[in-house]
């Protein structure tokens, strides 16, 4: 049987062992009835819980201290409520209805609604819950209710402010992002975030001081002044310049390797995130209930929802990730193209399968994830190479099967991946 709590716990700092061992253990039934008097608030006395085989009264709304599954029926083996969320987080507010068979009891489930949806959490042991919470504020008709913004670990090791739609709607939500309608041109950034400090604390970019800017050498040049990167991606770029230098002819005459960009904060890569998750809500809000009033207007209607599709779905359909940490803003991505001597890019993100371009891209590949030069390349993107974990090969690659088995690439997500 599945024990408590559902993932596996954090070992103890020295600190708070050396802490323990210094303060006197309460006794646990004496812990059990302080929690559950926590929890209930004034909806029931100590002496009243005694009397009541209940225990509590529900329901009643808790905030969480312990990851909790969120599951369709009572029972560890039970699917999820949520597709992508399995767990909610310490610090989200929900509400428990009832509890089977008691509140606290052996093997409890309690009934739960959370986001507006309803299904069934582990109530057996009442530390999971920190403490009664009060009712959250109703939020707009227009928007779904906003979960507590503590984050989450992606599988990929990144941490994401949210996970899915549901999630980053509402971290992307006024008053968190502001979207200038007014502004907004095809191609501009026109949203504005301003994330809550439980998030900011999260954020695990790199210090100001461990950032560089990227150098300009014989055959490696930054596209401009603002692309910096860590020493790490330094490094790299520097074993690049000596091993296209020590090529010699078989380094095509006139050409470069331009670095894009190699650090992006996670905050600017959210807000861009945040600011396709905005116009794509914007665009369907613009349609709802409307009928269109002639056949301009039918397929102005068209391609707007169709672009909302897009918009809603950054992984899925835009190549981006849920706004959250990711290589660029923990300073080891950068996106590079080859250039030409007269200024042409021979490589990009996403390239047409023809054979000048297969063959480009090959030499990028060969150059840029070498064992001297040791960078990896995202399968599905022809421009963004890793430094400082060569080992890394989950949805990455090297020469030469990045081009063998990943070209041409569409720059549209980790949807190509076995395990994104």
């Amino acid at each position: 049987m599945e024990s408590f709590p559902e993932t596996a716990p954090h070992a103890p700092s020295t600190a708070s062992t050396a802490r323990a061992a210094l303060s006197p253990r309460p006794h646990p039934r004496f812990l059990r009835r302080i929690t559950a008097a926590l929890l209930l608030g004034g909806l029931a006395s100590l002496g009243a819980m005694e009397a009541d085989a209940q225990v509590a009264k529900l329901p009643a709304n808790v905030t969480l201290a312990k990851p909790l599954g969120f599951r369709t029926t009572p029972g560890l083996n039970a699917p999820f409520v949520i597709a992508g969320h399995n767990y909610l987080q310490p610090g989200t507010v929900l509400r428990l209805v009832d509890a089977k068979p008691s509140l606290g009891g052996a093997g409890a489930f309690c009934r739960a609604e959370y986001q507006a949806k309803s299904g069934y959490v582990r109530c057996d042991d009442l530390s999971a819950f920190a403490a009664p919470a009060a009712p959250p504020p109703a939020p707009p008709t227009t928007q779904p209710p906003a979960p507590a913004p503590t984050g989450v670990t992606s599988s990929t090791g990144h941490f994401k402010f949210c996970n899915d739609l549901t999630s980053c709607i509402a971290v992307c939500s006024d008053p968190t992002c502001k979207l200038d309608v007014h502004g907004w041109a095809k191609g501009t950034h026109n949203t504005t975030c301003h994330f809550p400090n439980s998030l900011l604390s999260k954020i695990p970019d790199p210090p100001a001081s461990a950032l560089h800017a990227v150098p300009k050498s014989d055959h490696v040049f930054p596209r401009g002044g603002d692309v910096r990167g860590t020493q790490t991606v330094i490094d790299g770029l520097a074993r690049l310049e000596k091993h296209i230098a020590g090529m010699g002819a078989a380094w095509p005459k006139g050409y470069k390797i331009r670095v894009n960009s190699c650090y992006r904060s996670t905050v600017s890569e959210a807000e861009n995130e945040c600011d396709y998750i905005k116009k794509g809500q914007h665009l369907q809000a613009k349609w709802k209930g409307r009928t269109p009033a002639n056949a301009a207007e039918q397929k102005e209607m068209q391609e707007n929802l169709h672009q909302a599709e897009l918009f809603l779905d950054p992984p899925g359909k835009l190549g981006l990730a849920w706004p959250g940490s990711g290589p660029h803003s923990e300073g080891r991505g950068c996106d590079v193209q080859i250039i030409d001597a007269a200024g042409h890019e021979l490589t990009d993100c996403e390239m047409s399968n023809t054979v000048a371009n297969k063959t480009n891209s090959r030499l990028l590949d060969e150059v840029m994830t070498n064992a001297t030069v040791r960078a990896v390349r995202l399968n599905y993107e022809g421009w963004h190479y890793e430094f400082g974990d060569y080992e890394n090969r989950n949805c990455r690659c090297i020469a030469p099967a990045c081009n063998d088995q990943h070209f041409p690439t569409r720059c549209d997500g980790p949807k190509h991946c076995a395990k994104p």
